[in-house]
C-alpha cells in the first residue's frame, strides 16, 4: 500500500503513471514515481482544491 501522497498524476501508460509529489515548502519532485494502478486506493482532486485554498487565505492573512 502506498504511503498518503499530495501531488499530480503524469500520462498514464500500460497500467501506470508518474506521480509528481509536493512536499509541505510547495517543492515538486520533477523525477516522479512510477505508481502501479491496483497500487492506488483513491485519487482526490477535492482535497487539493481544499489545500491550495486553505493556503491562500493564510498567505492573505483571512485565515
Amino acid at each position: 500500500m502506498l504511503p498518503t501522497m499530495t501531488g499530480y498524476p503524469g500520462t498514464l501508460t500500460n497500467g501506470h503513471f508518474i506521480f509528481y509529489n509536493v512536499d509541505d515548502d510547495n517543492q515538486i519532485n520533477h523525477v516522479g514515481t512510477m505508481i502501479e494502478l491496483d497500487q492506488v486506493v483513491e485519487l482526490s482532486f477535492g482535497y487539493m482544491d481544499a489545500y491550495l485554498l486553505e493556503k491562500r487565505l493564510k498567505s492573505t492573512g483571512n485565515l
